[in-house]
């Protein structure tokens, strides 16, 4: 359940406990409770208040950002994406624009600005089962990883 579902529950109870607040207050009660009621009223309305302000931060989604692939290679996007279909297939990873972007720049970096560096790291990832691409010697790259397969069937690298 993502942040938004658990939100909306979050005002459902509220809605429920408000009705049986009413209700209850309806049912007609003692004069001294009336005024113990009056301070639950107030501190339940400075509840809604709160919950108000943070629902407006919940549902005004931040806008993503354009991303950038800094390398020219005509190749790469076919590539990036492909890495993200990975991602998402294997790991249920999906980025969101600004990590995406931060992830491209870091690529980027260490790949030493070399898009064909940068695909032999995302394809060394990929053919490892990695959920993460790393700077990698060619050492490395000639020589494949161990895989062990856990007790569920599922691989892992060492």
């Amino acid at each position: 359940m993502n942040i938004k579902e658990q939100w909306d529950k979050v005002w459902d109870q509220a809605d429920v406990t408000a009705k049986e607040i009413n209700n209850y207050l309806q049912s007609g009660i003692p004069s001294i409770a009336t005024a113990k009621m009056s301070k639950l009223e107030k501190e339940f309305s400075v509840l809604i208040n709160l919950m108000n302000g943070f629902d407006k931060n919940i549902n005004r989604p931040i806008k993503p950002i354009k991303i950038n692939i800094p390398f020219d290679d005509t190749n790469f996007p076919d590539l990036w994406q492909y890495w993200k279909d990975y991602l998402l297939e294997s790991k249920n990873i999906t980025y969101q624009s600004r990590q995406e972007q931060m992830a491209l720049n870091y690529l980027d970096e260490i790949s030493d600005h070399k898009a064909d560096l940068a695909g032999k790291y995302l394809k060394y990832a990929m053919a490892t089962g990695y959920k993460n691409f790393f700077k990698i010697s060619e050492k490395t790259m000639s020589k494949p990883a161990k895989i062990n397969f856990n007790k569920n069937g599922d691989f892992e690298n060492e």
